[in-house]
């Protein structure tokens, strides 16, 4: 038997709306906690365009 002839196990439904958000929430906090010695402020910021401003 090789592995596309197992059948996938059935996806457990018995998790709620919270604890899925829950587990993103904390996986983006963790994905953000091992790229924060990577993140720094630019060292410029952009100036303002020159000539007219068009505001609509």
């Amino acid at each position: 038997m090789n592995r596309a002839d197992t059948p996938t196990p059935p996806a457990n439904k018995n998790h709620s709306i919270a604890e899925i958000d829950g587990l993103l929430n904390d996986m983006f906090s963790a994905a953000i906690a091992v790229a924060q010695p990577t993140l720094r402020v630019p060292e410029f910021l952009p100036s303002r365009p020159k000539g007219r401003l068009i505001v609509r």
